[in-house]
């Protein structure tokens, strides 16, 4: 969200005579009010601006295109290859990409009960990673036909391939930014709301304390932007790699719990029971994961921190140590038990 607010100030600004925090403000309340009045608007929404963003986007790659064919040649500057910028691409599309993550746990839990596993992975993935790639291609052939591009900001880069039809264009890019914002926010209440129900039985949230949620969330997310703003890039990065260095470990355990120790077996209702098979909290899962972060601090990279090892090969690969420690540490603790487990049911239905 604070990502969002960051990136479309400048392109706010050309449509409306603001401020830099003015602008930032702006979308995080527009953010806010779309959210509150909820899921059957902003799927509308969303409907409505897949279409045009479509629309926009398509007609950019071929105004693009014939601008590439009318100058010729491209000039691209020749660079060797960067085995640390290599990793560091690599480590921020996978944080990326599992930053998805509580939007398919969100959501996936409405969908029909005959919708198979593999059809919501797979869908998920080919979204996320297709809809990144094809617009990071679109911005990467933006800046080498047109290099004038990369002083302007995203939005009012693709605006200025439209000529008079600039000002609506941004007002589309705006709109559409809005509305990945409003998910992010609702996937942060949905989360927020998740994890309370995980120690309480909640069954209903209240109109009122949904608005309250959501209002905390987008004011947090408007004070990190405004405060960041200026120095957003080495920020964003930061928090993109520490995200990596939380999720990895987590989406390790989770993996190796769904595949290997509980083979898809779930009793979904005592999820949300503090009282029910899973109790309240489960300590050795815990310090597995303590113990996996802590473990990939060596091979961690940040803008004001370098580890041992990271620092020795050049490069942060601390999301092969995550997986590998984690997932590793979680098998060895959880997988004995949980086959003793099957054993004794077996023999007690012989």
């Amino acid at each position: 969200m604070a990502a969002s607010g960051v990136l479309m100030r400048d392109t706010l600004k050309t449509l409306l005579p603001v401020s830099d925090n003015q602008a930032i403000v702006m979308i995080g309340a527009a953010t806010f009010v779309i959210g509150v009045v909820g899921y059957e608007l902003i799927h509308r929404m969303g409907a409505w601006m897949t279409l045009l963003s479509t629309l926009v986007f398509g007609t950019a790659l071929v105004l693009i295109l014939v601008r590439a064919h009318s100058l010729g040649s491209l000039q691209f500057s020749a660079g060797g290859f960067s085995m640390p910028v290599f990793n560091l691409v690599i480590a921020q599309a996978a944080s990326w990409t599992l930053g998805y993550g509580p939007y398919v746990a969100d959501y996936s839990r409405y969908l029909p009960a005959d919708v198979r596993t593999r059809d919501t992975f797979w869908t998920t993935y080919f979204g996320c990673a297709l809809g990144s790639l094809g617009m990071m291609a679109l911005g990467a052939l933006l800046a080498a036909v047109l290099p004038s591009a990369l002083h302007l900001d995203p939005g009012a880069a693709i605006a200025s391939l439209f000529g008079p039809w600039a000002k609506t264009v941004l007002v589309v890019i705006v709109l559409g930014v809005v509305q990945y914002n409003v998910l992010c926010l609702y996937s942060a209440y949905m989360s927020s709301t998740t994890i309370y129900s995980g120690f309480a039985t909640l069954r209903q949230v209240r109109p009122a304390t949904k608005a309250a949620m959501m209002a905390v969330l987008s004011v947090l997310a408007c004070l990190i932007a405004t405060r960041t703003q200026y120095h957003f890039d080495t920020f964003f990065a930061d928090i993109l790699i520490g995200q990596l260095y939380l999720l990895i470990p987590w989406s390790a355990i989770n993996l190796v719990d769904y595949y290997l120790v509980q083979r898809g077996a779930y009793h979904i209702a005592d999820l949300y029971d503090a009282r029910g098979r899973y109790g309240r909290w489960n300590g050795k899962t815990m310090l597995v994961y303590a113990v996996s972060v802590i473990g990939t601090v060596p091979f961690m990279q940040f803008s004001f921190f370098e580890g041992y090892v990271a620092r020795l090969i050049g490069a942060d690969v601390s999301w092969l140590a995550g997986l590998a420690l984690a997932g590793g540490l979680y098998f060895m603790v959880k997988a004995p038990p949980a086959v003793r487990r099957r054993a004794n049911l077996a023999n007690a239905e012989e």
